[in-house]
């Protein structure tokens, strides 16, 4: 009897270590698999989640990267060294360029634009404003004896203007600036029509000089100097022309290392109005 049950022990003894065997064999390989989806799991999150450092050092998600690059840079009384960058008489073939390299920095700009300019491009004046810009109005015929042919006209070309704005981009904007400034031409009785209308009229205290088509930079780096040491916030003057935005990125170059920070205009920031001298009784 002992006989006979001695290969019936040893066959349970190695069928009992045969399956020990497979079942240690299986729960060793399924671990690996298990840190493999783990893994998977955590290259995916990595790869939607990228990072980058901000001017602080600390790190942000692509999140918070991209609504901070989306937004505007907040508003000038936030920073030590505000600067206004304007443009007009767009939108036009240059104005994508100009778009292109403000991009690249995340600064942003205002640009007061004239009614058929953006009839002709409104796919442009979307994206202007898509991408956190300000808008403005520049009228309509840029011709000085129209527009200053009386109140009411000037005072229609900016409404017309608007209302063209509204229905391209649902933006109502008030921020005006009209032909070639406001002065000689733009009297007290043109500023008192458009006061009425709750029209905020804006020039400048640097002027590009950009439509002589030569080299703008110089000139503007003196007179951004010139303004800030009088406590103004320097708000340029440029246009929609194609060697402004040729010799843009070296403008936004200069601005970036000397810490400037471009803003956009705010309806309710106080204008930068030409002294009026002894041709109009109007603030500063």
């Amino acid at each position: 009897m002992k006989k006979k049950s001695l290969p019936i022990i040893i066959l349970a003894v190695l069928g009992t270590l045969l399956f020990l065997s497979i079942y240690n064999a299986m729960g060793f390989q399924a671990q690996p698999a298990q840190t493999h989806d783990e893994n998977a799991v955590a290259e995916l999150a990595t790869s939607q989640v990228t990072r980058s450092e901000d001017e602080s050092g600390e790190e942000q998600t692509s999140e918070e990267f991209v609504q901070m690059t989306e937004d505007d840079h907040g508003r000038a009384e936030e920073y030590d060294h505000p600067i206004h960058l304007t443009f007009d008489d767009g939108p036009n073939a240059a104005t994508p360029a100009i778009l292109n390299e403000l991009k690249k920095y995340y600064y942003k700009a205002t640009f007061f634009m004239l009614e058929p300019q953006m009839k002709q491009y409104p796919d442009l004046v979307k994206r202007i404003v898509n991408e956190g810009h300000a808008v403005g109005l520049h009228g309509v015929t840029h011709v000085v004896d129209t527009f200053y042919g009386s109140e009411e006209v000037a005072l229609q070309e900016m409404l017309d203007t608007q209302d063209t704005l509204y229905d391209l981009t649902g933006v109502k904007s008030t921020l005006v600036r009209t032909p070639y400034g406001s002065i000689p031409y733009f009297t007290d009785s043109f500023r008192a029509l458009f006061d009425e209308h709750e029209l905020k009229l804006w020039d400048w205290n640097v002027d590009s000089e950009d439509w002589k088509g030569g080299d703008y930079l110089n000139n503007v780096t003196t007179q951004i100097k010139k303004v800030e040491e009088n406590g103004q916030i320097p708000t340029i003057v440029m246009h929609d022309k194609e060697k402004t935005a040729d010799q843009l990125s070296d403008l936004l170059n200069y601005l970036s290392k000397h810490e400037f920070t471009p803003v956009k205009i705010y309806e309710d920031d106080e204008p930068i109005n030409f002294k009026c001298n002894d041709r109009c009784s109007y603030r500063n």
